[in-house]
């Protein structure tokens, strides 16, 4: 069995509310990171269609790094939409 702690049920609601704030914050933060990825996914792209032939290895390095940060922003997205989205929601408002 767990030893108990000394904290109070407000402090532990206290904490499951800063973290949801603080979750749906950073959901926002990473939501708005892959739309800018993708921004720059596609000015790169053009770059690379349509620009000097001699810019196109730098374009296409660049393009696989701004790639790998959008994969990293885009998982932390699928993985807490759904609760992001419970925390949104009409009825789980109400616990505020």
């Amino acid at each position: 069995m767990r030893e108990k702690e000394d904290k109070k049920s407000s402090e532990y609601i206290s904490e499951f509310l800063n973290f949801t704030r603080d979750l749906q914050d950073l959901f926002d933060f990473h939501y708005d990171a892959v739309n800018d990825c993708d921004c720059a996914c596609g000015d790169l792209k053009h770059q690379i269609e349509l620009g000097p032939y001699k810019d196109r290895n730098k374009a296409a390095t660049a393009l696989k790094k701004v790639l790998q940060r959008r994969r990293i922003h885009k998982d932390f997205v699928d993985v807490n939409s759904e609760l992001v989205k419970y925390f949104k929601d009409s009825e789980f408002i109400k616990v505020y």
